[in-house]
């Protein structure tokens, strides 16, 4: 049996995220939105500069800004992005450089952009994950806290 482990801190992202040029409110479910203006950005994981080459960034996040599925985490390569309906995007990179903030540009979403989930998986884990995510196994809302197999701190496979 295999064990899938989330590195991020605070998985439900109920701490506020590194943000630049945002302005920040905290919703009624401890979750906050990231609005942004001009030149904005916000943070895509807890302790983002501590994320090794190599490990998955994985994100959700809500907006009805259509313009965030074009939005990507600095300092990475894409993996994974599609939008699940209206306003529910999933995006997953592979870190490139380590040191980063790992940041998104949301200067485009004055609405603003919530992030309801977030994930850090080393390497093997995250080929496991989207294994089964390609597989049927797993589909969205597959990093969301009770529904997540397991819970956040470990899943099996």
């Amino acid at each position: 049996m295999n064990t899938v482990r989330n590195l991020d801190i605070d998985p439900n992202a109920l701490t506020r995220r590194y943000s630049w040029g945002a302005a920040v409110t905290r919703r009624d479910d401890g979750r906050y939105t990231y609005a942004g203006s001009g030149n904005s950005y916000m943070g895509s994981a807890s302790r983002a500069t501590e994320i090794p080459v190599g490990h998955v960034i994985v994100l959700i996040a809500q907006t009805d800004e259509p313009g965030f599925a074009r939005s990507t985490i600095w300092q990475t390569d894409e993996v994974m992005s599609y939008q699940t309906d209206d306003d529910i995007y999933v995006k997953a990179a592979r870190v490139n450089e380590t040191g980063k903030n790992h940041e998104l540009v949301i200067s485009a979403c004055a609405n603003g952009v919530t992030i309801l989930g977030s994930g850090v998986y080393a390497p093997d884990d995250w080929d496991r994950i989207l294994a089964m995510h390609n597989g049927g196994v797993l589909s969205y809302p597959w990093m969301a806290g009770g529904s997540y197999p397991s819970g956040w701190g470990g899943m099996t496979s």
